[in-house]
């Protein structure tokens, strides 16, 4: 096994003994954050407490949320699980594993990833999802805010008015809303969009791929939209959700791989029309060393009755290290 090898599998087995601290359920308060862990799933008392929380957060590190999630004895958050799968995912390539195949890991723990694309890993969590919410579900989505349930996934979310946790186990039966069972179903579809008379159309997911001059290194980008519908009050809802994604890869042994580095920019703009608005990207890694750079972009609810779709235009510029770009 070659040192790199053997650190990676080091820091994995650090790993393992986490994990395996948080298989019995249990219930415990700390005196780090207003939240306590039941059953390995985190409980704030309200949406204040939950606000509270979720500001520290966003000021930490990712040594500091660590930190953090080591002082929830019992709970392993959906973020720790995928930062443990990229490593996996590594070992898996450095050891000669196949472009389309994951690691054990990622397969044991499929239900708590997505795939934006066959070699794009990110938490299998809402497209909308904002940073601190990795660090409060754990693997299968599920966290509880006040009285309420709530299960975060890339094609849905779903809130368990009651808090009833008997209903936990038939929450993937319900695609829409249930106001008698006090269920409320927001779900996320893919747009297919009209490209005629728009300088740039973006239809559900649309990449480029820009390498160095030598060819080693390169950089990936892509860009969704999404449409969010949400049933409350008997009334159809529906509110427009743009994520953007890049990817440092390099080249090793033949095989594209993530690379961890910096040097990952993003810059564009971007209308969603004809009547929800526009934005402009200027986003980089921030010195911080991450495989994936994302970003998420959302539009008011509005009425089913009287929201128009939604489609894109515009250029987004993606930046990779060693000077590698490409443009979509």
């Amino acid at each position: 096994m070659n040192p790199k090898t053997l650190t990676k599998s080091i820091l994995l087995l650090a790993f393992v003994v986490a994990i395996s601290c948080a298989d019995e359920p249990n219930l415990q308060r700390t005196d780090v954050s207003p939240v306590k862990v039941r059953n390995g799933m985190l409980e704030f008392a309200d949406k204040l407490a939950y606000n509270k929380v979720s500001q520290q957060l966003d000021a930490m590190s990712p040594d500091q949320l660590n930190e953090w999630e080591k002082s929830l004895p019992g709970f392993i958050s959906i973020r720790s699980i995928y930062e443990k799968a990229t490593l996996e995912e590594e070992i898996f390539l450095d050891n000669g594993g196949k472009p389309g195949e994951h690691s054990a890991f990622v397969q044991q723990h499929a239900e708590a990833l997505a795939f934006v694309r066959e070699d794009v890993m990110q938490p299998n969590l809402p497209p909308h999802t904002e940073r601190h919410l990795s660090s409060f579900v754990n693997e299968k989505g599920f966290v509880k805010i006040g009285n309420s349930i709530f299960e975060y996934r890339s094609g849905s979310i779903k809130e368990i008015q009651d808090g009833d946790e008997s209903k936990i186990a038939q929450l993937e039966k319900y695609s829409v809303s249930d106001p008698s069972q006090k269920i409320l179903v927001i779900t996320f579809t893919r747009i297919k969009i009209n490209p005629k008379d728009i300088k740039i159309a973006f239809t559900g997911n649309s990449s480029c791929t820009g390498y160095t001059s030598g060819g080693g290194q390169r950089v990936k980008g892509n860009i969704d939209l999404h449409l969010a519908q949400m049933v409350t009050d008997g009334q159809l809802y529906w509110s427009a959700y743009v994520n953007i994604y890049a990817t440092n890869q390099e080249k090793r042994l033949g095989i594209w791989s993530g690379k961890r580095t910096s040097q990952l920019y993003i810059y564009g703009s971007v209308d969603v029309g004809p009547d929800w608005g526009s934005f402009i990207v200027d986003v980089g890694t921030g010195g911080d060393l991450q495989t994936t750079l994302s970003t998420s972009y959302s539009f008011p609810y509005r009425l089913a009755a009287n929201a128009s779709n939604p489609y894109m235009s515009g250029t987004m510029t993606y930046y990779g290290r060693d000077g590698s770009s490409c443009s979509i």
